[in-house]
């Protein structure tokens, strides 16, 4: 299955809203949550995102965002700053985690002058 990666992006936002760092969250939640996505496309990006170190918690169950996780999530939580990150790296058809970050991180120092 290929990344999607604003339905990651969406997920992490939305597991920033819910979560308190110790109540456990089944992948099943995240499928009520977002019922335009499948079942299977979900518990798929949900095993990423802990795969990836950007989600804590144990097979099935997201407790919260990981330090890593809210790097990358801060990086790209601005829309602006996302779609414009998503215009560099789109073209090039996929890449890593780290790199978006980096993509994201020069354009808010762009956008801050530095």
């Amino acid at each position: 299955m290929k990344l999607n990666y604003d339905l990651l992006r969406s997920l992490l936002l939305h597991i920033e809203d819910v979560t308190d760092g110790h109540t456990n969250y089944t992948f099943d939640y995240f499928v009520e949550q977002f019922p335009k996505e499948s079942q299977n496309c979900l518990y798929y990006h949900l095993k990423y995102l802990g795969d990836a170190c950007l989600i804590e918690g144990n097979a099935g169950y997201v407790i919260d965002i990981t330090p890593y996780g809210r790097e990358y999530l801060d990086s790209i939580r601005d829309n602006s700053i996302w779609e414009k990150t998503k215009s560099k790296f789109q073209p090039l058809g996929s890449v890593t985690l780290p790199i978006i970050i980096e993509i994201a991180k020069s354009l808010v120092l762009k956008q801050l002058g530095l």
